[in-house]
């Protein structure tokens, strides 16, 4: 993992375990609030991780497509348990 999107996930989980989550965070996915926030080689190296582990039909909403919605509709996007989970593993995995 690039040292970018390194600190990209970093600042996406600690804005979204805060008490005070940025709206970004509570809105939008992840990929949304990385891409706000990086590069494009950042970007491209979030989707090919999504693309190894969770495959090419399943990449855009790896963590539910209707739990995406729904998240999204509740500002919620940020305490999806398999998202905070995902990003806490890559985040050891990187350490």
């Amino acid at each position: 993992m690039s040292p970018e999107l390194k600190a990209a996930l970093e600042a996406w989980l600690k804005d979204a375990t805060s008490a005070r989550p940025s709206s970004d965070v509570m809105q939008f996915g992840l990929c949304s609030y990385v891409a706000w926030r990086a590069s494009n080689y950042e970007k491209r190296e979030l989707r090919d991780m999504l693309v190894e582990e969770f495959g090419e039909d399943n990449y855009c909403f790896p963590f539910g497509e209707g739990a995406y919605s729904e998240d999204g509709r509740n500002y919620q996007q940020h305490k999806n348990p398999r998202r905070l989970a995902w990003v806490r593993a890559k985040l050891e995995e990187a350490a």
